[in-house]
């Protein structure tokens, strides 16, 4: 039996990605931690996320209502666990 945490990505594997990163974008990923922050901005989701595998933090971002578990992830407070499969895409900030 399988567990998602089992197969996840860690987030330093991610941020130390050679290129900074640019090779990674349009490629699906599963990351699984624990909640630093969350905020709403309209219909978009923000949610800085840390699985313990190094001390920097990734953001989320969900814009799309559409996707699933979108409504849930809305609702997470700081310390939740969650289990993100995304897309990888360039910084726009």
């Amino acid at each position: 039996l399988k567990h998602g945490y089992s197969t996840r990505t860690l987030i330093k594997s991610l941020l130390r990605a050679p290129d900074s990163g640019k090779s990674l974008c349009g490629k699906v990923f599963e990351i699984g931690g624990w909640v630093r922050s969350l905020r709403t901005n309209g219909p978009m989701t923000f949610i800085v996320i840390n699985d313990g595998s190094c001390r920097a933090n990734l953001q989320v971002v969900c814009e799309d209502p559409q996707t699933e578990g979108y409504a849930v992830a809305r609702k997470q407070i700081t310390g939740a666990s969650m289990l993100i499969r995304g897309m990888v895409t360039e910084n726009k900030g």
